[in-house]
């Protein structure tokens, strides 16, 4: 237990000795003697400079920031950095961890991943490493935002596929509902007037082949070939209205040369 007694006459002149002329009533020898009490005069004066120090040592350190910097926002994000050292630290760290931003030297450097379901066009791609350049992206932003971009793609491409595929399937079962029962027979009809039609044209059997593969179940078509083959056979053909020449038999084939001149 620290023992407090009036400091003697002969203390007092051990402290002026030392270059302390004042002294404080009631303090030891050691505390007496002590520079930093020098000063000190009374008991109020020191224990005024002690809550002066202990308050300034209280505030926060971010009570040194300026006034502009002192927002809401700012202070609020420093929230549990309680001291310089921590904020330091805190940077350094969040700056280690952040990924390198290199921009390539040149756009052919970037490397766009490809995307199923999109076919590469060189041209386009060539332009969007150009742009990637020109605004300064590194190799990771340009292949995320080509990724996202060849995704949204993709899912456009699949959409209008399948909505083509019903409505083709759409038009098909229409053509079944009319045709009934003759759906099959119809169809082998106007795949024959079809073939007959590439003759004229004088397509080879690749070619008939490509157009078949194509066309061969488009009900639109089938509907149009049909109604041509109801109108002709194998060797003959007796004209109908609109369809020259309206009073002789003209072969088929003649027919589907006349078929084909009225659109010309």
């Amino acid at each position: 237990m620290l023992t407090v007694r009036r400091v003697t006459p002969k203390t007092d002149q051990a402290a002026k000795e030392r270059g302390h002329t004042m002294t404080i009533d009631g303090l030891s020898e050691a505390l007496a003697g002590n520079e930093t009490i020098a000063g000190f005069d009374s008991v109020d004066s020191l224990a005024q400079a002690h809550i002066d120090l202990a308050t300034e040592h209280a505030k926060p350190w971010t009570e040194s920031f300026s006034d502009d910097f002192k927002t809401e926002e700012n202070l609020k994000a420093l929230e549990g950095i309680e001291t310089p050292e921590a904020l330091a630290k805190s940077h350094i760290e969040l700056k280690a961890s952040m990924p390198k931003f290199e921009v390539p030297e040149k756009p052919e450097d970037y490397e766009i991943p490809e995307t199923e379901g999109v076919k590469v066009d060189e041209e386009l791609q060539g332009q969007f490493k150009g742009w990637a350049h020109e605004a300064k992206l590194n190799k990771d932003q340009a292949a995320f935002i080509a990724g996202k971009w060849n995704s949204v793609v993709a899912k456009a491409v699949k959409d209008q596929a399948e909505a083509e595929t019903k409505q083709h399937d759409d038009a098909v079962n229409a053509l079944k509902d009319t045709w009934k029962g003759d759906y099959e027979k119809n169809l082998e009809g106007a795949n024959l007037t079809l073939g007959r039609a590439a003759k004229v044209a004088g397509m080879t059997d690749e070619e008939l082949k490509q157009v078949s593969d194509r066309y061969g179940d488009d009900p639109l078509l089938n509907r149009i070939f049909h109604a041509i083959s109801t109108k002709t056979s194998e060797d003959t053909f007796e004209a109908g209205s609109g369809n020259p020449p309206p009073k002789e038999e003209v072969s088929g084939e003649d027919f589907i040369k006349g078929v084909f001149k009225k659109g010309e």
